[in-house]
C-alpha cells in the first residue's frame, strides 16, 4: 500500500501531466477537474484527495480515462 506522501506526490504528478500534457481543455475541465483535482489546485487540495481513499481512487480512474481519450484523439488526429 501506498504512503500518504507517496499518494500525494503520485496526484500532483497525474495533475502536472494531465494539465501540461494531455493538451484538451474539455479533457481538463470537463473530466479532470469535474472529478479529479480542481483548477488551480493547491498542497491542502492534493492532501484531501491523497487521504481521502475514494477521492484517491476516483483520481486516478479519471486519469487513466483521460489520458486514453488523449491518446486516441492524438491518434485519430482530433
Amino acid at each position: 500500500m501506498l504512503t500518504l506522501n507517496e499518494r500525494i506526490k503520485i496526484v500532483k504528478e497525474m495533475h502536472k501531466y494531465v494539465s501540461d500534457v494531455v493538451g484538451y481543455d474539455d479533457l481538463y475541465y470537463d473530466a479532470w477537474c469535474a472529478n479529479a483535482v480542481p483548477d488551480g489546485a493547491d498542497e491542502t487540495d492534493f492532501e484531501n484527495i491523497a487521504e481521502d481513499l475514494d477521492l484517491w481512487r476516483l483520481a486516478v480512474k479519471t486519469f487513466c480515462e483521460v489520458v486514453a481519450i488523449g491518446e486516441e484523439r492524438d491518434r485519430d488526429g482530433y
